[in-house]
């Protein structure tokens, strides 16, 4: 099972609460993921002809941690981490295209080129960096709307960039001011 949370677990916490339990925990190596580790079937409350979308897949926040335990990227899934996480995966360069965006942002940075110039040999080579990523889970509960979990990928995002904003893909986001640091993710996304 993948390394998660869940908003009941950190609603009360400060960001860097968060952000200290994420590093504590024992996260899932990406190059083990399988589709039964993004599914939830435990909530079922329906027979099982009578399958919800929403009822199984879990949608919330995803951090990836590289193999010395840096940050590099946080995303959001609204929909569900198997698709978004699998997209991710994805190594065809196909411009426009954003769901393949960590091989992008990894590509774009190692190369030191626009990521529209990526071939799809430059993302099969990234895919072995993405694939040698742990991955840890906060699992919204289906809890929080659209918007609440573009706030709370941006807080966790923001929370992650005050220790280690070098590491970061995407922490081109913004800062949390003190007053902010001091409240609780229930407070910060409810406000």
């Amino acid at each position: 099972m993948v390394a998660s949370l869940t908003y009941s677990d950190i609603q009360t916490l400060s960001p860097l609460e968060v952000v200290r339990e994420l590093r504590s925990m024992d996260s899932f190596p990406m190059d083990q993921l399988q589709a039964k580790d993004l599914i939830v079937l435990d909530r079922l409350e329906s027979p099982v002809n009578d399958l919800n979308y929403n009822d199984i897949y879990i949608k919330g926040i995803y951090i990836l941690f590289d193999a010395n335990g840096k940050a590099k990227y946080v995303g959001k899934s609204k929909n569900g981490f198997y698709g978004r996480l699998m997209g991710h995966l994805y190594p065809v360069a196909r411009p426009g295209w954003g769901w393949n965006a960590i091989l992008r942002k990894l590509g774009g940075q190692r190369l030191n080129i626009p990521h529209d110039e990526l071939t799809t040999e430059d993302h099969e080579h990234d895919l072995v960096a993405l694939l040698g990523y742990h991955l840890v889970l906060i699992d919204s509960e289906n809890q929080l709307s659209d918007q609440q979990l573009g706030w709370l990928e941006k807080v966790v995002m923001k929370a992650l960039r005050i220790e280690d904003d070098e590491h970061l893909l995407n922490s081109r986001i913004g800062w949390l001011n003190d007053q902010q640091l001091k409240q609780s993710i229930h407070e910060l996304l409810t406000a």
